[in-house]
């Protein structure tokens, strides 16, 4: 399956709420952050079972990392930071380049608790493995008409049978 990122860009919100909603689907603890005012550089965070802090960000760019959007993403980091996480992933739909994937590990020198870059292939392959529920809830938010929003899964329910 591969999801319209680009479509979904043209509104950042509705783009950084489906990755949400995949990353709440994914990892039950996972909480997330209301952004009104700043997020403090995690737009979701969880406890794990031993008690480490795993702060997510979320992009909605596509195409590439521009000197910009590096930028952004050094700011949520450097924001992130002061939550003091054990793991920080950036989830993008954005595959990486060999340049981008350097940059990135290159964040580590200073912020040692920076883990994984996850982007489109990524992204697409875990709403692929939960089609119904990523598609109900894009669908709520207005990617697909005529889909409204009781027919969103809720993080933990089950997708009904077809």
């Amino acid at each position: 399956m591969r999801v319209p990122w680009e479509k979904l860009a043209e509104n950042p919100s509705l783009s950084e709420s489906l990755v949400t909603l995949l990353v709440m689907r994914l990892r039950e603890r996972a909480q997330p952050v209301d952004g009104t005012g700043g997020d403090g550089g995690r737009d979701l965070f969880e406890y794990t079972d031993d008690g480490e802090l795993v702060v997510y960000e979320a992009k909605s760019f596509t195409g590439r990392m521009t000197a910009v959007r590096l930028r952004q993403v050094e700011r949520s980091l450097v924001s992130a930071a002061r939550h003091q996480p054990d793991h920080w992933d950036l989830l993008v739909p954005i595959d990486a380049t060999p340049a981008e994937q350097q940059w990135f590990d290159g964040l580590r020198a200073e912020f040692p608790f920076v883990r994984w870059w996850r982007g489109r292939s990524w992204l697409d392959e875990k709403v692929a493995a939960h089609p119904a529920g990523a598609l109900r809830a894009a669908g709520s938010r207005g990617l697909r008409p005529g889909v409204h929003r009781r027919g969103a899964l809720r993080p933990g329910q089950a997708p009904r049978a077809a």
